[in-house]
């Protein structure tokens, strides 16, 4: 494994410093050479502090044991398919942005299904690298949510990655997250107005979704992480399936 060095840069993004940390997985040395070199520049360019790990073994980069937010990935590495590193790597963090690198077309039903972002193929586009990495800034959320809880008052705080969705329950807001659920008397329309992160999708006028965690979208109805399920309203349908398609990387 080489790590290149930490390009300390401020990047103000809703109040806080971003910083990338990114996995590169290929066999050809070259490729991720040019990769880790097109990296450094948007981020040099776009003045972003990142870190960034190469491998050419899928099993040394599955047993990495680091936070990455967005991984370039060989989809044919040695024992281990970049499919395979994905899924292991979004077992870690949901929210990852996934890059799959092949000439291979015959991967592409898989890669879509783990919403890989972008499929980089050989040989690479300097423009389409650029144009798949301002879209994974817009996915990528580390923003810090604060609001009261209906029940006590007190004050919670969670990431915005780790909401899975908010619905309307009366007259409070229903919060439900990977670690739980929460009522808020803070309405719809101003959590609306809060999560400007693309992956927050308004399907209903009860509900907000974050596309991270849909598992299964089809006729109109959504199959959410831990089997919740939402519809999308008439309203809503068609701007939804578009946006809903530009993320997953679908035409």
């Amino acid at each position: 494994m080489e790590i290149i060095r930490k390009f300390y840069f401020n990047m103000i993004s809703k109040g806080n410093n971003m910083v990338l940390n990114a996995l590169i997985c290929d066999d050809n040395q070259r490729d991720i050479d040019i990769i880790q070199r097109y990296f450094s520049q948007y981020c040099e360019e776009h003045i972003i502090e990142f870190e960034c790990d190469t491998f050419t073994s899928g099993k040394e980069a599955i047993a990495s044991d680091k936070f990455y937010n967005i991984a370039f990935l060989d989809v044919e590495i040695d024992s281990v398919t970049g499919i395979e590193i994905a899924k292991k790597l979004k077992k870690k963090n949901r929210s990852i942005v996934i890059f799959i690198i092949t000439s291979y077309k015959k991967y592409m039903d898989a890669a879509l299904d783990l919403y890989a972002l972008r499929f980089l193929e050989k040989p690479f586009s300097h423009e389409r690298f650029y144009g798949g990495l301002d879209r994974a800034l817009e996915l990528i959320d580390e923003e810090e949510i604060e609001f009261y809880l209906k029940e006590s008052g007190a004050r919670k705080r969670v990431m915005a990655r780790d909401i899975v969705c908010i619905e309307t329950d009366n007259h409070k807001t229903k919060i439900t997250t990977v670690n739980g659920e929460y009522y808020s008397p803070r309405t719809i329309e101003a959590w609306d107005k809060q999560l400007t992160n693309v992956c927050f999708q308004r399907v209903h006028k009860s509900y907000i979704v974050n596309m991270t965690f849909i598992q299964k979208y089809e006729r109109g109805l959504l199959m959410l992480l831990g089997n919740n399920f939402v519809g999308v309203s008439s309203r809503h349908q068609k701007n939804f399936r578009k946006v809903f398609h530009s993320f997953t990387g679908r035409e």
